[in-house]
């Protein structure tokens, strides 16, 4: 880890039916990123209240600015990006095709959910992604009954 003050801390989660794969880094003021952390948890919410204490573990000074990057995933992602949310946490939610070109322009070759995480994480990192906002509780409503 460098010893250059930290600008940014990002988080990448890899979502699937069962589980969420994380990747913590941040980005200092050289613009190098430096992963810290890897861990999976399971996508259910006493997986999300860990991956809540572990993040807060993981950014040890509260007030660097902290974003946490989702790709949208059927609807996996949902319950845990809400869970954050409601927590106050920052999220940006990608498009697949989005999060696939970056990880292209990467040259990044392989895939697994691990560099997936890594590579969201990276992106959060490096990019100002647009926040994401929980819908209101009435077109959640609407959307639920329309599926």
């Amino acid at each position: 880890m460098s010893n250059l003050p930290i600008l940014k801390y990002s988080v990448g989660i890899d979502v699937s039916m069962d589980e969420l794969e994380v990747s913590f880094c941040n980005l200092d003021h050289a613009l190098s990123i430096h992963f810290q952390a890897y861990h999976k948890f399971s996508n259910t919410i006493s997986g999300f209240k860990s991956l809540e204490k572990w993040i807060k573990k993981q950014s040890q000074e509260q007030q660097i600015p902290l974003v946490i990057v989702l790709e949208a995933t059927g609807a996996y992602h949902e319950k845990v990006a809400h869970h954050l949310y409601k927590r106050g946490f920052d999220l940006s939610i990608v498009l697949p095709n989005q999060s696939n070109s970056y990880l292209k322009s990467l040259g990044n070759k392989s895939k697994t959910d691990k560099i997936d995480s890594k590579g969201l994480a990276q992106m959060g990192a490096e990019r100002q992604l647009r926040l994401w906002e929980s819908p209101s509780k009435l077109l959640m409503e609407l959307r639920n009954q329309i599926v």
